[in-house]
């Protein structure tokens, strides 16, 4: 079998494995890469029900194998996903299938059309929350990374949203709240890519309706 995680997150891959067999079905599940993995949900939100199932690092393409244990064992009524900005990053695409690859952003949008698909048809997931990626700064050091593919994979997303049940597929349009001059607002980041509290503070409120929806 294709060896898809790096050394750093098979820790973190077995805990999620571990914890979805004693899951309580029903529940929210966030799913994605390290933004939500250093999400502290249980502060902003201590009376929801979530489970956070972020993993550092984490892209598309392992995502496609990581749901069987991250979503399928959890069996949850709300997903919110989170995921791209780590594909377009060289050094992580040189891990996939062990060869140098830096994904694009037509294919990171099939990978995520991959998912949604097996969310709703196969899991009969209630809700399902596509989150975009977030803006980076221009001065830091980003890997590859850019805005302009980051907001197309943002629209690619949206329009992924529209061809699945309305009701079923949301899209959330975070990028340009934490934009300010073409950039990632520098009050929202720690190294122009992660959030700082300020930034956290941001993304809760941004998602709260949602979570209460």
């Amino acid at each position: 079998m294709e060896n898809v995680y790096f050394d750093y997150q098979q820790d973190r891959v077995k805990e999620i494995q571990d914890r979805g067999y004693g899951a309580t079905p029903g529940e929210t599940v966030l799913f994605g890469h390290s933004i939500l993995y250093g999400f502290d949900n249980a502060h902003y939100f201590p009376n929801a029900h979530i489970y956070n199932n972020g993993l550092d690092g984490a892209t598309s393409h392992q995502l496609l194998y990581l749901h069987d244990y991250a979503i399928k064992l959890y069996k949850p009524n709300k997903l919110f996903l989170m995921i791209g900005t780590n594909d377009l990053n060289e050094e992580h695409g040189k891990h996939v299938a062990g060869h140098a690859h830096q994904g694009d952003v037509l294919d990171i949008a099939f990978n995520v059309n991959n998912l949604l698909a097996i969310f709703e048809r196969n899991y009969h997931i209630d809700q399902i929350y596509i989150v975009s990626p977030l803006p980076v700064s221009k001065e830091k050091i980003t890997r590859n990374r850019n805005n302009r593919s980051l907001w197309l994979l943002g629209q690619e997303y949206k329009e992924l949203a529209l061809n699945f049940d309305g009701a079923v597929v949301k899209y959330i349009d975070m990028y340009p709240e934490f934009l300010k001059d073409g950039e990632m607002n520098p009050e929202y980041t720690t190294d122009g890519l992660h959030l700082s509290k300020k930034g956290y503070d941001k993304f809760a409120s941004l998602i709260e309706p949602y979570i209460n929806e």
